[in-house]
């Protein structure tokens, strides 16, 4: 906070001596360091950004205190629907997910059926689709990591078109491990 002797909070004899002092650091995204320090300085104050920062520490204390069975790999499954590529993004599952479970792991399973050049009226899309869907899964080999320890949960975020949904779901019914979670859409 008080890096700088020349920045937005800046002292000529605090700067120095607590450049390097853990309790002054604060890390923050791009966004948000320009508008604290650039765009704004005048409206956060170093007693603000400590209060700010000791309420972000105690946020992830408490997450990350929950331990490791509170971890959760997302599995995305997703596939197309009529036109539409459809994908729940990563933020949007992690928020569902909590505060039960924590993500095991900054990269989601994606199981993306993507593949068929037919429209979803052609009589060979199912059996091609369902195909290519049991075909991803095999790929991914869910079912072992679980079985081994590698995975102990799953937090599941599928959206595709409900047969394929139907049968992602059969494909998963033998793991005990999984919490499915539902899109919400209102009108």
């Amino acid at each position: 906070m008080w890096d700088s002797p020349k920045g937005p909070r800046g002292d000529e004899e605090l700067s120095e001596k607590l450049e390097n002092d853990h309790d002054n650091v604060m890390l923050l995204c791009d966004p948000c360091h320009r508008e604290i320090d650039k765009e704004n300085p005048e409206k956060y104050s170093a007693d603000d950004l400590r209060a700010m920062k000791r309420e972000h520490e105690e946020w992830a204390q408490v997450v990350l205190s929950a331990g490791r069975n509170s971890r959760s790999h997302v599995l995305q499954f997703s596939a197309t629907i009529g036109t539409n590529t459809t994908a729940i993004p990563i933020d949007e599952c992690t928020r569902a997910m909590m505060p039960t479970k924590t993500p095991a792991s900054a990269t989601p399973i994606e199981i993306k059926v993507r593949g068929a050049h037919l429209a979803d009226g052609d009589p060979d899309y199912w059996t091609l689709e369902v195909r290519n869907l049991r075909r991803q899964m095999e790929v991914h080999q869910i079912k072992h990591p679980i079985e081994i320890g590698e995975i102990r949960h799953l937090s599941v975020f599928g959206l595709s078109p409900m047969p394929l949904l139907v049968e992602f779901g059969r494909l998963l019914s033998d793991i005990s491990a999984v919490s499915v979670f539902q899109l919400h859409r209102e009108p």
